[in-house]
Order: structure tokens, then C-alpha cells, then sequence
């Protein structure tokens, strides 16, 4: 998948009953957020904006879009904690 393909499927997601179904719990060490969807992905999200996508079948994990450093640190202490075998990949 493509980091593109992988902001469509965010979208795809966001646009869908599975938003209104997420439960987005605090990473503990950051003020970011994680919500597991549907088995397949995890979100990450960054106060109200997902910034991030972890898909699992395909062992990835999306930075979606430019953000802060702070914000990146933030994606990256996230892959490291919890898939840390998983490729990165910026957009």
C-alpha cells in the first residue's frame, strides 16, 4: 500500500459507522491516542486529528502527513512500543 492509499483508507474509515464505534485509549507516555479498527488497523491520533495508521496485515506503520516533530516523535515512540518489527513509512 501506498502512504496515499493509506490516507484514503484513514478516510475511508473517519467517513464510516466504524468512527462512531473507535475507542481511542491514551498512549501512556505521550498525549497521543490509539483506536483499533476492525482488527486490520490501528489509528493514531493526535488531539482531534489521526496522524497515523498502523496496518497489521501488511506490517506498516503510515505517517500520514507533514506535523511537528513532536507529533512525529510521537508516531515513532508509538511503532517502537507496540511494533517495533513494523515498517516505517513518512509521507
Amino acid at each position: 500500500m501506498t502512504t496515499q492509499e493509506a490516507i484514503e483508507v484513514k478516510d475511508d474509515i473517519m467517513n464510516s459507522v466504524f468512527s462512531w464505534s473507535i475507542s481511542w485509549v491514551q498512549f501512556r507516555s505521550c498525549q497521543a491516542y490509539t483506536g483499533q479498527v476492525n482488527g486490520r488497523y490501528t489509528l493514531i491520533k493526535s488531539y482531534a486529528t489521526v496522524v497515523g495508521l498502523i496496518d497489521h496485515e501488511e506490517k506498516v506503520v503510515y505517517e500520514l502527513g507533514k506535523w511537528s516533530k513532536t507529533t512525529s516523535q510521537q508516531i515513532r515512540k508509538i511503532k517502537r512500543f507496540m511494533v517495533p518489527h513494523y515498517e516505517f513509512v513518512a509521507y
